[in-house]
């Protein structure tokens, strides 16, 4: 489950565009009334159905580079603190991988990389299969990361390379008029190197007794949120981001801090079992994977 945060943007966006929230909003269970709690939650596929309605209200297929240029970090409330009272860029971004994907609402993670003449790079990956959703997560997280790097250190970030783990699009363009140097399509990764700023560069907004105020309440929020999720939305995120092969329910049940009929108890209360999540779960990842083209039919039901 994550944050609204980026809903709320997505909304505001759209509405300087001419869309209604409604519009924006349709058939993703989300009303905008929902929104007005600070600590409402969505699931990834509220998500994507939000986004595939911008997409085509818009008719626009690189909407993410739009709004990720347009996001603020004050947009991102006590997180956007946490950030920039950070030591340096390093614990700023540090930050971002711990809380971003709850906090922010992001649906990808990345790994951080420091290679040895001090340049860096980033590596993002995929949560769980996003398909159409993944390219536009791209387009907008590297175009967000640019702005919010140039809010932190007041230098505007110097790219050396990007890399992109899928085909280039209708709208490669677009991509060719954000970033100057090589992007190159069908990289096994989506990464991006960065010559500066330096990644342990002092922060001039640090403030280590803001920070740890902090990071305390984003500590805070989390639990609250993951406490107070269903039991079987849980589970569904705990199996998405575990690896293959899919946890049994002894397994799953270690690492939620329950015993197995304890879990299974909370699953039966919510109308549920753990085999109809993982079925369902199956489902949709197939789909997913058959929409992506990545592997073969054989591949996928096996």
């Amino acid at each position: 489950m994550q944050r609204a945060v980026k809903i709320r943007h997505y909304i505001a966006v759209m509405h300087d565009m001419g869309y209604s929230s409604d519009a924006v909003l349709e058939d993703s269970g989300i009303h905008p009334d929902d929104l007005i709690s600070p600590t409402f939650v969505i699931n990834v596929q509220q998500c994507k159905k939000v986004v595939a309605n911008m997409i085509r209200l818009s008719g626009n297929q690189g909407i993410g580079f739009d709004v990720g240029s347009r996001i603020r970090m004050v947009d991102f409330g006590i997180f956007a603190h946490a950030i920039m009272s950070s030591r340096t860029l390093w614990h700023a971004i540090d930050l971002w991988a711990r809380y971003g994907g709850t906090l922010a609402g992001m649906l990808t993670d990345f790994d951080l990389k420091e290679d040895q003449e001090d340049n860096w790079s980033f590596t993002i990956v995929e949560i769980s299969p996003l398909g159409f959703l993944y390219n536009f997560c791209v387009e907008e997280a590297l175009t967000m990361f640019l702005k919010l790097g140039f809010t932190l250190v007041g230098e505007q970030p110097t790219v050396r390379k990007i890399s992109l783990a899928y085909p280039a699009p209708s709208h490669e363009a677009i991509y060719r008029k954000h970033f100057s140097r090589p992007i190159e399509f069908n990289a096994e990764t989506t990464s991006i190197w960065f010559n500066t700023p330096a990644l342990h560069q002092p922060l001039q907004t640090n403030d280590d007794e803001l920070n740890e105020v902090c990071q305390a309440r984003c500590r805070q929020i989390m639990n609250q949120i993951s406490n107070e999720s269903p039991t079987s939305i849980r589970l569904r995120e705990l199996l998405l981001k575990s690896s293959l092969p899919l946890l049994t329910l002894s397994e799953a049940a270690e690492k939620m801090s329950m015993s197995s009929r304890n879990l299974r108890r909370q699953l039966e209360c919510e109308h549920t079992t753990y085999r109809n999540i993982v079925n369902e779960l199956r489902v949709e990842l197939a789909k997913e994977y058959l929409r992506s083209g990545e592997f073969e039919a054989k591949e996928i039901s096996y």
